[in-house]
């Protein structure tokens, strides 16, 4: 009903809909299980039966029935072994009692890895001498006095629980932020610039990503900088990974847009110089469809992948054991296309050790898609992490267990939820019930 005096919309459920939840939740449940109980069967004919002759009753005893069903969904999920249950996270805790906290409820929740934000924002959360060596503020300010890294290891050494700092290493800062970006305050030659940019005398955020600034990984300066922080960071904490997060350029629109070519990036006069000492031309000339394009593209390509050589190279220096987790920025075509990360080729010359594909949808076949298509193109030469977005874009916990379970199935080796803040008790509960229940703690470590 619309109250066009108010501007509101309101909706009323007749009682078939709640029958109706009960149904499709008995069918999920007989797919996951070839033997479902037959008394929950009963009982959904029975509702079937009482919608018919009193719809009204039907209506109030069927969200019990359905709480009924769900927890016998959760429990149809198979566990899967510890090492392949993470979650990502950004601390907000301002002292070591409440980061035990965290990790209580993570573990709690069936978690055995948290992917924890680290350098974010052009801020690292821990006191760096490598910041300080170049003259950047040290720590982001409200972490100032304590370091929540430490804090994180100590407390997941003590629970069993994985610490893996997730690192953002071209994005460094925000519109919203003062300064938006504490590195480009600094270094404003480091900046990545879009083409409709290029020439301005000072660099705007992202329009694409909303108010976002990128550092440019054709700049060595850039790259010597972001080596020795995760040197510094491997060398210092005990952590098993380091996960470098936007390792890419930034999104510009998709090709068919109007203003594709304005915002696609890497117009710096470091990058246009270099270019034009290689091919003879300025790639603000340049337009797609033509070999000059191609070759632009390749050469930015190839920037991102001599940036994570050096980043991978510094932290083997450091830490031989210490695997090279990078996150796709969406999906694997796009990764490539618009991000240029040349994962492919990032796999086949073994500069990574795990992949995370970060499946931003609720699709189920998206899901599948986007896992199955990096698991044949990998063929196994990585672990591949299988970003589930469902906590964040709130789905339900049943919806979340099958695009986890679908992501399982379809390649991942580990289970990553994004992220902690929407792991609720619900969510909690159903992860504990079958896919991340105690059970799993027996099972052998995946990949």
């Amino acid at each position: 009903t619309w109250d066009k005096a108010t501007g509101t919309l309101q909706a009323q459920q007749d009682p078939e809909a709640g029958v109706w939840r009960v149904r499709h939740a008995w069918h999920t449940l007989g797919q996951l299980e070839e033997n479902p109980p037959a008394s929950l069967g009963q009982a959904v004919a029975q509702l079937d039966a009482l919608l018919l002759r009193r719809p009204d009753e039907a209506a109030e005893r069927a969200p019990s029935l359905l709480a009924e069903l769900q927890r016998a969904i959760w429990q149809a999920y198979r566990p899967v072994p510890v090492s392949a249950r993470a979650v990502w996270y950004r601390p907000l805790e301002k002292n070591a009692e409440a980061v035990t906290a965290v990790v209580t409820t993570a573990k709690a929740a069936g978690i055995r890895t948290i992917y924890l934000e680290t350098l974010y924002h052009g801020y690292p959360i821990f006191p760096s001498e490598t910041f300080k060596r170049w003259r950047l503020v040290a720590q982001y300010p409200q972490y100032k006095g304590w370091d929540p890294l430490a804090a994180y290891i100590a407390a997941g050494a003590a629970a069993g629980v994985s610490i893996v700092p997730w690192v953002h290493t071209l994005y460094a800062g925000h519109d919203s932020l003062k300064p938006p970006s504490p590195i480009l305050a600094a270094y404003p030659a480091w900046a990545n610039r879009q083409l409709a940019t290029a020439t301005a005398k000072k660099t705007p955020a992202s329009t694409v990503e909303g108010g976002a600034y990128f550092l440019d990984p054709a700049n060595a300066e850039v790259r010597r900088f972001l080596t020795e922080v995760v040197t510094e960071i491997t060398r210092r904490y005990a952590v098993p990974a380091v996960q470098l997060d936007d390792t890419r350029y930034p999104m510009p629109f998709p090709e068919t847009h109007p203003d594709y070519l304005g915002s696609t990036w890497g117009y710096t006069p470091v990058a246009r110089a270099a270019f034009n000492n290689g091919y003879g031309v300025d790639p603000v000339t340049l337009h797609p469809g033509t070999a000059a394009w191609s070759a632009w593209t390749a050469f930015r390509e190839s920037q991102l992948t001599a940036l994570v050589k050096d980043l991978h190279d510094a932290i083997k220096r450091a830490k031989a054991d210490v695997k090279v987790q990078v996150p796709f920025a969406t999906n694997p075509t796009e990764s490539r296309v618009r991000a240029l990360q040349d994962w492919g080729a990032w796999s086949d010359d073994h500069l990574v050790d795990a992949l995370a594909v970060l499946n931003y949808t609720n699709s189920l076949a998206a899901i599948k898609r986007n896992m199955r298509y990096t698991y044949l193109a990998t063929a196994g030469t990585v672990t591949l992490i299988g970003g589930v977005f469902g906590p964040f874009l709130a789905a339900t916990p049943t919806e979340t267990l099958a695009q986890a379970s679908a992501a399982r199935e379809s390649g991942a080796d580990v289970i990553g939820l994004f992220s902690l803040q929407q792991v609720n008790p619900d969510l909690a509960m159903a992860l504990r019930s079958g896919l991340f229940a105690p059970a799993g703690d027996t099972l052998p470590i995946a990949l």
